[in-house]
């Protein structure tokens, strides 16, 4: 069996422990000790490659064009930045926050780079950074889930001052993500992009698969407009989806 055909067969057995069978799915996703008790692996170093899930000069699914779109023009993508942040992919009870590898948590975030982040390669170069993320369970049990979170977004703010420290080089940015990667998203709209040059240069924020609550006078709440029209910039676009029957209430 080709290493293909067995990350594919490990990513179905996850599947089918996760949504097949609640009982061994919630024991397998959910670690053995409160978060306070875990020792968190590692911080990411941004100036190793290896700490990049998609980033121009590495090789990732984020380059991939989906069908019917067309395919980039180097130039025109030379032109602006996205900034994508990739939905939880670790589902197992050895953590409550990930360490940024592992064959089968590297594999997931690729194929959500493939059929995410690659919405965005015609409109500009895709950074999207491995960061240790809060495992799926933790968003069902609060003590972990708000330090989780935390530990989390302290890595995303990490790469995003190194991206734009040392890459960004006052280009347009667009940032993108999707459920968790949007959770914190949100966070770095309320911290760099309230007001500032940052905000001039803002495309537009995609926080996909998430909780957006507008105000009465149009304003998320977390520090930009909604978008009102195609041609407008420095604002929000999201959306969430939810299985026919299912509780849109209910996280």
């Amino acid at each position: 069996m080709t290493l293909q055909r067995t990350n594919l067969a490990l990513l179905a057995v996850l599947i089918f422990a996760v949504t097949g069978c609640g009982t061994v799915g919630t024991w397998m996703t959910t670690p053995g000790k409160p978060w306070s008790e875990m020792t968190p692996p590692p911080a990411p170093d941004y100036a190793d490659a290896s700490s990049w899930a998609a980033r121009p000069g590495v090789k990732s699914r984020a380059t991939e064009v989906p069908p019917g779109l067309p395919a980039p023009d180097p130039e025109e993508t030379a032109r602006v930045d996205v900034f994508f942040l990739h939905p939880t992919t670790y589902f197992w009870r050895w953590h409550w926050n990930a360490p940024i590898g592992g064959g089968l948590t590297e594999t997931i975030t690729s194929v959500t780079l493939a059929g995410q982040a690659g919405a965005f390669n015609s409109s500009g170069q895709i950074y999207a950074p491995r960061f240790r993320q809060m495992t799926l369970q933790g968003y069902q049990h609060p003590e972990a889930r708000v330090p989780g979170l935390d530990l989390a977004y302290s890595d995303v703010r990490n790469a995003f001052k190194y991206f734009l420290e040392h890459d960004n080089q006052g280009k347009p940015i667009i940032l993108a993500g999707h459920s968790q990667g949007s959770d914190l998203l949100l966070r770095l709209n309320r911290e760099f992009f309230t007001s500032g040059p940052l905000r001039d240069r803002l495309v537009a924020s995609y926080p996909v698969g998430t909780r957006v609550y507008p105000d009465s006078e149009g304003v998320s709440g977390q520090s930009l407009p909604l978008c009102e029209s195609p041609e407008q910039v420095g604002c929000m676009v999201t959306w969430r989806s939810f299985a026919t029957g299912s509780d849109p209430d209910v996280d």
